[in-house]
């Protein structure tokens, strides 16, 4: 799981998820869920993704509000078919795509109101 403030990710930051895309591509399948407030990956960030993923199609649902945000999700869907952009309050239907039991939903769910908290002060999801 990753969440975006509305600041696209700096390269240190980016440099960790790459680091975490690397060790867990050797395990096997990948499942990730970003929420983002329209921060996003730049060109160059995007490029060294799809390098590190070389040919892997990682399941994604990104969660957003923000256009910006939708329109990277959109590109890097290109590369990756299974990449669903869902709008922010669709957690649901973004866990549904990632095929998720009930108890990963449960984790998933509260982990991302923690983390959102760190970037906003709203809570997500509602509730």
């Amino acid at each position: 799981m990753f969440v975006h403030a509305s600041e696209a990710p700096s390269d240190a930051e980016w440099e960790e998820l790459l680091s975490l895309f690397r060790a867990a591509s050797e395990e096997g399948r990948l499942r990730v869920l970003v929420y983002t407030e329209g921060g996003a990956p730049n060109a160059r960030q995007r490029a060294l993704l799809n390098e590190i993923l070389a040919g892997l199609k990682p399941r994604v649902a990104v969660l957003t509000t923000s256009a910006a945000a939708r329109a990277v999700g959109v590109a890097i869907s290109w590369f990756n078919p299974d990449l669903r952009v869902f709008a922010g309050d669709e957690l649901g239907r973004g866990l549904d795509h990632l095929d998720v039991n009930q108890g990963e939903r449960r984790i998933l769910t509260q982990a991302l109101k923690e983390l959102r908290g760190l970037t906003t002060k709203s809570s997500y999801p509602p509730g």
